[in-house]
């Protein structure tokens, strides 16, 4: 992989990977998404999933984010 990727590449592998694992994936839209940045369902369980491609430690920001997503 890269160190060139763009954010929206690295949400796609993370997609076609739980797809590849049976799962249903939606990507949300690039805005507004309040830190969610795919919902992946199998049978009636969804997860939001907060993509992040650093190399340091996720920030506090990022976890509030994935917090509100969820609600």
């Amino acid at each position: 992989m890269s160190n060139l990727m763009k954010g929206i590449e690295f949400e796609l592998i993370i997609a076609t990977l739980f797809e590849e694992l049976g799962d249903s994936v939606s990507l949300t839209k690039s805005s507004g998404d309040q830190g969610i940045d795919l919902i992946v369902a199998k049978g009636n369980e969804k997860i939001g999933i907060q993509a992040k491609r650093y190399s340091s430690a996720v920030s506090n920001k990022a976890i509030q984010e994935a917090v509100a997503g969820y609600r």
